[in-house]
């Protein structure tokens, strides 16, 4: 007879556990593998779909319905991974004595080089660093030599890089030996990493230290440089110049970045651009949708192998975490949601009086405080200055019939102007962003449960880009109330408090259209879909009430929006925005924006940018962590509609802002602000779920249940996860249930200490007098103790700051004893201060005051 222990080993249950296990590990290898795959995207297919398929059987075995919905799922994903890995892009050099012809897929730059002084007969190669990001908690490498490891490995793969260069002439014949297979090195200052071959060429270092590649010398004054680029995204630098002193040639290509540009470096003289600059590459739709498929894919393979790891390392333990239903159970969400609420209040307002000083750091958020000057004293306008040109501020316009007024939609300055009676308009952001993550958490438990709930709120809490955004006095964070609200709404009215659910979804829209209308736009169009759809059988005239109610609740604050376009404008259709800027407008065309117009590539772009910005600074995590939480319940392939619904949320804000011809990134991806509390929420669910360790999804989780604080199932019966009928014959207790909830309380409390610990700390430091706006021009002022002055500051577009710095100082009619304009040059500044003859006039430049003599 065999000894106790070594039976229960052979027992059926743990045959099947072994063989779950073993599938799984199999699975997270290949996943593993995959995420660290340099280069070859049949490799990356091969090695994704063994994992969707090892992964899957380890979840489901002969559940059929969900195994087949698993692969179809991530198959489909893993498919269009490895169709983003096989982007290429075709990087041509042409060189004659007299010309410099460049091409990147089909965008041109030609340069003349008559007064370049140098044989330009080297070629010289250098590829910028795997990922450009900051890396969270840099100080751990010295002490912690394997964290370094892991943050190589979820950055790494992927590479971009050169399959080929060739130097030859005008016969195609090579000049030097081809460069085979050259990638991105890991790091700044790393040697390239080489797959194939780069014979005769030498390894050096620029000035920066910089690695490079350079040929032996050409010995012709006309050649071509021909590079076809991999997964083109990292920067590409191809140098063109000569041993001895002399004028060089850098064709420097940067696609994810939109950077194209001809430099020349002469001896002694600073370097010049001859042709190309930032946004002149112009990728293509198919080329964008590529870059974004292998950001989101990366990001959803790191979530697969989290699933896999999760079933792998399951322990037998029972985590009974009973409800608490009833008034009790409401109390206890409430007093969450408020304690989270209420230091997010604390931290945001420390972060917008202390670290930003209390003053708007934004040309936006400077027009939306001027604005609210204008509201406090009861117009929508107010006289324009005499002489307008020393007063002009960005979204400021002032009217050739003599009216002075913020652009940008009024909400935002409705509640600056609330702010202003108390004295403190910088408390706006805060507020609204600490009720925005008191609500997160309610919805939260509507959904998901009140764990999920106040995890959200806690991601929220800690959140690098709420924190800081929350600090300036942007619309984002009331946008982000508002959003939440709606969200809220929603999923009340399809939890059956129907009208009440209408009136709150249809109030927080009619603020979306006051305040971001492109958020009401991506996240209220979408919502209000749902509702009607929804109400499918519902009575004609009960879907007659929930309408009107939807009018009546949505209209003031669409009125309002109206009456002010009307009045500003003088049609109610038409914003104020118009009257600014004949560029900078919502829509499509060659001549939208300032970068040589807007269309859907251009749009795909923007939406890549603030991913990859997104992917760093939402928790401060590494990147392809970020969001791998997120993507469990769709790895999972669940068919909650809690998740969908979120989902669209995410989905509908970034889709309007399409129609936008900025990618918006201030204090991070801004136009995704409105979507981190249910980016939260998603988090929270897919820790939830991970928790659970087999994988399941109940259908219809927390649609029902009675309204209370009910804990998310951190464990199942290793009954559920048995795949064989003998396994199904000896279910075990519920007192040995199978759960990930340690390896998942692990992995998050590490990822908190990353960012509390490493990241949080740099980012506040470094966002001290953000976007070059400080008080130190007001202070200088202040402490010279003028009275009765006109100053004038510098304020030379692009750098706007100084003038920006105190502009909203001035007040909204320049009566206060110290008046700020811009300067214009002296013979131009004495035409204003005739009009202020009782006013001592002086310049503040660089720190110093100077007075203004005859």
């Amino acid at each position: 007879m065999a000894p106790p222990i070594l039976a229960g080993l052979l027992s059926p249950d743990q045959r099947s556990d072994r063989a779950v296990r073993l599938l799984a590990g199999g699975g997270l290898l290949a996943a593993v593998l995959a995420l660290t795959l340099v280069a070859e995207p049949l490799g990356l297919l091969l090695l994704t779909v063994a994992a969707v398929l090892a992964i899957g059987t380890a979840l489901y075995g002969a559940d059929y319905g969900r195994l087949r919905r698993f692969v179809v799922v991530n198959g489909v994903v893993m498919l269009l991974l490895a169709w983003a890995a096989t982007e290429q892009a075709d990087l041509v050099i042409e060189r004659s004595p007299e010309h410099l012809d460049v091409s990147l897929n089909g965008v041109r730059l030609s340069a003349n080089l008559a007064g370049v002084e140098s044989p330009l007969n080297r070629v010289t190669v250098e590829l910028g660093p795997l990922d450009e990001r900051p890396v969270a908690a840099p100080w751990m490498f010295g002490t912690l030599p394997w964290f370094e490891g892991v943050s190589d490995w979820l950055l790494g793969g992927m590479r971009s890089g050169l399959d080929s260069l060739r130097v030859t002439d005008s016969t195609n014949t090579d000049l030097v030996p081809a460069i085979e297979g050259l990638w991105q090195p890991a790091h700044a200052g790393e040697p390239p990493r080489l797959s194939g071959s780069a014979p005769v060429w030498q390894a050096g270092r620029t000035a920066d230290g910089a690695v490079t590649l350079t040929s032996p010398e050409i010995f012709t004054t006309s050649y071509r440089v021909a590079g076809s680029l991999a997964r083109p995204s990292g920067a590409v630098r191809v140098t063109l110049g000569a041993e001895q002193p002399g004028a060089i040639l850098e064709i420097l290509a940067a696609p994810d970045r939109r950077h194209f540009e001809v430099i020349v470096r002469q001896p002694g003289a600073a370097a010049e651009t001859l042709v190309g600059g930032p946004f002149v590459f112009r990728r293509s739709v198919i080329g964008w949708a590529q870059a974004i498929l292998r950001e989101l894919g990366r990001t959803w393979l790191v979530a697969l192998a989290l699933v896999a790891a999760a079933r792998f390392l399951a322990v037998p333990i029972a985590l009974p975490l009973a409800a608490v239903r009833g008034r009790l159970g409401g109390l206890l969400l409430i007093v969450a949601a408020a304690v989270i609420g209420a230091s997010t209040l604390a931290l945001t307002a420390i972060i917008a009086r202390f670290l930003l000083g209390g003053i708007p750091h934004t040309v936006e958020s400077i027009a939306y405080l001027f604005q609210a000057e204008v509201l406090a004293h009861g117009g929508m306008w107010v006289p324009a200055p005499v002489l307008p040109e020393f007063f002009q501020q960005a979204y400021v316009a002032a009217t050739l019939d003599g009216r002075w007024f913020g652009v940008l939609p009024p909400g935002q300055s409705l509640l600056l102007a609330g702010g202003l009676l108390v004295g403190a308009p910088w408390l706006v952001g805060p507020v609204a962003s600490a009720l925005a993550v008191g609500v997160t958490v309610i919805v939260g438990r509507l959904t998901f449960g009140a764990l999920a709930g106040v995890l959200a709120g806690l991601l929220l809490l800690y959140s690098p880009f709420l924190l800081l955004l929350s600090g300036d006095m942007l619309a984002h964070p009331a946008g982000l109330l508002l959003s939440m609200l709606m969200v809220l709404g929603t999923v009340a009215a399809l939890r059956g408090w129907t009208t009440l659910g209408w009136l709150l979804a249809r109030l927080a829209m009619g603020g979306l259209v006051l305040t971001r209308p492109l958020a009401a736009v991506g996240i209220g169009v979408p919502l209000i879909l749902v509702l009607v759809f929804s109400s499918g059988g519902v009575p004609f005239r009960l879907l007659l009430l929930r309408a009107v109610l939807f009018a009546l609740a949505a209209a003031p604050g669409v009125v309002y929006a109206g009456i002010t376009n009307a009045a500003l404008t003088g049609s109610a259709t038409v914003p104020p925005l118009s009257l600014w800027s004949e560029v900078d407008r919502i829509g499509f065309g060659a001549t939208v924006g300032t970068r040589g117009g807007h269309d859907l590539a251009a749009a795909l772009g923007n939406t890549w940018a603030n991913i990859s910005v997104l992917l760093r600074h939402l928790f401060g995590w590494p990147s392809y962590l970020t969001l791998a939480l997120a993507c469990v319940p769709f790895v999972l392939g669940g068919r909650s509609r809690w998740d969908r619904l979120l989902l669209l949320v995410v989905v509908g804000l970034a889709v309007a802002h399409w129609a936008y011809w900025s990618d918006g990134i201030i204090y991070g991806p801004r136009f995704m602000f409105e979507a981190a509390g249910v980016l939260a929420l998603l988090t929270a669910r897919g820790a939830a779920l991970l928790a659970r360790g087999d994988g399941s999804i109940p259908d219809g989780e927390a649609a029902t249940e009675p309204v209370g604080v009910h804990a998310v199932p951190l464990a199942v019966p290793i009954s559920e996860t048995a795949r064989t009928d003998d396994a199904r014959r000896h279910a075990l207790t519920p007192a040995h249930a199978m759960s990930s909830a340690p390896l998942v309380v692990t992995l998050v409390a590490a990822l908190f200490a990353v960012s509390l610990i490493g990241y949080l700390p740099e980012v506040l430091l470094a966002y001290r007098d953000y976007n070059g706006v400080s008080r130190r021009s007001l202070a200088v002022v202040e402490d010279a103790g003028l009275q009765h002055a006109v100053v004038f500051v510098t304020s030379d577009w692009p750098d706007w700051q100084a003038f920006g710095s105190v502009f909203v100082a001035n007040g909204p009619f320049l009566d206060r004893s110290i008046v700020y304009a811009r300067d214009l040059g002296e013979s131009d500044n004495w035409r204003l201060l005739t009009r202020y003859t009782e006013r001592r006039g002086l310049i503040l430049r660089d720190g110093q005051l100077s007075d203004i003599h005859p």
